[in-house]
């Protein structure tokens, strides 16, 4: 399978990882021991792959969409909310 492979120095790896942390919390699930306490599902780095991938998967439906409605003549109608 082909793949993107970017190179991150590693005093910016760790700016990258704790601001998408920041922005985008990391998911997790109830501690079985402890039900108030949340275990996170996703390390730090996997979490910033995570958020970069579903990123990408965005864009593409966004383009998809893009190119779907440019296909049947869409225009987009500015004067609904004025």
């Amino acid at each position: 399978m082909p793949q993107i492979t970017f190179n991150i120095s590693v005093e910016k790896l760790e700016k990258i990882k704790d601001s998408l942390a920041g922005l985008y919390p990391i998911p997790g699930i109830p501690d079985p021991n402890n039900p108030k306490l949340m275990i996170p599902q996703f390390t730090k780095s996997q979490w910033a792959k995570e958020c970069v991938r579903r990123w990408i998967i965005k864009q593409v439906a966004r383009w998809e969409q893009s190119q779907a409605q440019k296909a049947i003549g869409y225009i987009e109608d500015n004067e609904l909310i004025t």
